[in-house]
């Protein structure tokens, strides 16, 4: 009897656990009992980019790879007069269908994928490739654009970083 109610206790444990793991492979937020919808997600990522565009709308990230290592670089794009979003709105109306949440991401070499831990844990749950126009003025006043991509991980909770970190 003892041996039946002990493996019973221990498969409801496992079962138990193997549950947790799922729900926070598939992104569940414990912090919020929830999921993050995609828009949610696309918004935060958008959010981040306004906060720090246009004092480093000059500057990406590119992949590059030091010493055998992924890493991602801060790049200078050229323009000096970067011309501001007004918020989130014209940001969406300039650049219309420019998100997607996606769990693999593609760079120059390829894909990249999230690390399984990662993902298990929550750490990094999707990818948000974001693909806008960096609005600035040239040297003679003229308003110019030019395509940015970028794809920061995001966490089952909201946080962002890079697949790398």
């Amino acid at each position: 009897m003892s041996f039946a109610v002990l493996a019973a206790g221990l498969l409801s444990i496992s079962g138990y656990v193997l549950y947790l793991g799922f729900l926070s492979y598939n992104g569940y937020c414990f912090g919020q009992k929830r999921y993050l919808s995609n828009e949610e997600k696309i918004l935060i990522v958008v959010r981040e980019i306004l906060a720090r565009y246009p004092k480093q709308g000059n500057v990406a990230y590119r992949l590059t790879i030091e010493d055998g290592q992924r890493k991602w670089k801060p790049e200078r794009l050229g323009p000096e007069n970067p011309i501001p979003y007004r918020d989130e709105k014209e940001f969406f109306s300039i650049n219309p269908g420019c998100c997607e949440v996606v769990k693999v991401a593609r760079d120059t070499e390829g894909l990249i994928n999230l690390p399984f831990l990662d993902r298990l844990f929550g750490f990094k749950s999707d990818f948000v490739v974001v693909r806008y126009f960096l609005r600035y003025r040239d040297v003679d006043g003229t308003e110019q654009k030019k395509l940015i991509q970028t794809a920061p991980v995001i966490s089952s909770c909201g946080k962002t970083g890079d697949v790398f970190d």
